[in-house]
């Protein structure tokens, strides 16, 4: 049983730092795309959005999360959890946290639940911005002047 716990714990800094890849290379993809459709409306902010979230990121080695967030956006349920555990994209700021402005440290309650940061906030900006600018118009129908004759 010993050997068991001495394997699990080997194995789990190895999960983080592969998750840890994954995460980089997701926001890598993502900036790769928004950067390819920046001629599309909305696609600056989206890129300014996913540049602020990756920069911290980054510099964190996961997104912070602060405990007021969590609290106030009713998930306060997963806060032992990410205390004890962390995760490869969130893990609780602390007095090491960079950037700590940049970071989920907004708190959006019901219906959403949700920590949020002005990166977040930036994406989704751009994503209505996007939807709004492309659809369709309506043009109104002008009548035309009936002919006599």
């Amino acid at each position: 049983m010993v050997g068991v716990g001495r394997r699990r714990a080997a194995v789990r800094p190895r999960r983080r730092q592969d998750g840890n890849v994954l995460l980089y290379d997701s926001f890598a993809v993502l900036l790769l795309f928004a950067a390819l459709n920046l001629r599309a409306p909305g696609f600056t902010l989206i890129l300014v959005g996913l540049a602020l979230n990756t920069l911290v990121i980054v510099a964190n080695t996961g997104m912070p999360v602060t405990r007021h967030a969590l609290v106030a956006s009713n998930q306060s349920a997963t806060l032992a959890d990410l205390v004890a555990n962390g995760g490869s994209k969130h893990h609780l700021a602390g007095e090491g946290t960079i950037l700590l402005p940049l970071a989920d440290v907004m708190a959006v309650g019901s219906p959403i639940d949700q920590a949020i940061s002005i990166g977040d906030v930036c994406v989704q900006l751009g994503a209505v911005w996007f939807i709004v600018f492309s659809m369709p118009r309506r043009h109104p129908r002008i009548p035309q002047p009936e002919t006599a004759g």
